[in-house]
């Protein structure tokens, strides 16, 4: 008898690039926030004394299942290769992950507990809500012509883009332009869109994308 597969196993299949926040969203969403301060202080008292920043990912891996924090290590796998160090890719950026998920966690606070990503779905009866899981599954397209807005974030977000592709002129994958741009994945630029290929699809004039699936590449907007 065949398991049905988990959920985000399915959005994984889908849309391999862009699952990586669905997956955190519906496994943390019972995660208390003073396991990642324990997660913190361990780290800072016996791990990184000197504030070098950085740990191996086996430590970081033993503290997560210590403290029980409630992820499938798919998942915790994908999210410390997001946050590895762009010169030792073995050690993890750890206060810019923890960071990530306090605040992805605050976020779904705010929405009163609700961690599925919605899209506006428009048909000939009118604007209906769905959940990004289920446009994904019903392969249904999302909002590309939502404008982002400008801010702060937005405006780092797009320098750093920029700084980026110009050293890759060939372009990069999306796993590797979200790697090396974690700015990518700051709840407040990434709030209004359901993926972060929908948030540079939204963006023309400074990055465009060549390639479907896994093939997809991230360029600098043609001048």
């Amino acid at each position: 008898m065949q398991t049905k597969p988990h959920i985000t196993e399915q959005i994984r299949f889908l849309y391999p690039e862009d699952s990586l926040l669905l997956a955190l969203s519906e496994e943390l969403k019972d995660l208390e926030l003073h396991s990642l301060e324990r997660i913190e202080k361990d780290i800072r008292t016996a791990l990184d004394t000197s504030r070098r920043g950085t740990i191996h990912q086996s430590e970081l891996t033993y503290l997560f299942l210590r403290w029980k924090v409630p992820l499938r290590l798919p998942t915790l796998a994908s999210l410390m290769k997001t946050f590895s160090s762009s010169t030792h890719p073995e050690q993890v950026l750890y206060k810019e992950l923890l960071q990530f998920i306090q605040k992805l966690i605050q976020n779904q606070e705010l929405r009163g507990g609700d961690s599925e990503m919605t899209v506006d779905q428009t048909g000939t009866s009118g604007s209906t809500s769905r959940s990004y899981k289920d446009a994904a599954l019903a392969n249904l397209p999302a909002d590309f012509h939502k404008q982002p807005p400008v801010d702060s974030a937005m405006s780092q977000l797009i320098g750093s883009l920029k700084n980026l592709l110009a050293c890759h002129p060939e372009g990069l994958t999306l796993n590797q332009t979200r790697r090396f741009c974690p700015q990518l994945l700051n709840q407040d630029v990434l709030k209004d869109y359901p993926s972060v290929r929908h948030l540079l699809q939204s963006m023309p004039k400074v990055v465009r994308l060549e390639g479907i699936g896994v093939q997809t590449r991230v360029l600098l907007a043609l001048p």
